[in-house]
């Protein structure tokens, strides 16, 4: 079953995106992967502090990967 995929936006420091492509190079992966990730993570954290089940992150999560590809080195 195709997972719903969803576009949101923010705004971030200069400082934070030129770490956010230095670390892009380093693992040859998009910015979006990353970000994903990171957000992933940080959920799957706080909802456990709080005591609320994550398991459906899990699920989310690796169906989500299976449409992902590394960035082409440059």
């Amino acid at each position: 079953m195709k997972q719903k995929v969803v576009t949101i936006s923010a705004q971030i420091s200069a400082e934070l995106e030129k770490a956010l492509n230095m670390v892009c190079d380093l693992e040859e992966r998009s910015k979006s992967y990353l970000i994903k990730k990171a957000l992933e993570k940080y959920l799957q954290n706080r909802l456990h502090e709080a005591g609320i089940s994550t398991e459906f992150l899990k699920v989310s999560s690796k169906s989500s990967d299976e449409g992902l590809v590394k960035k082409k080195k440059k």
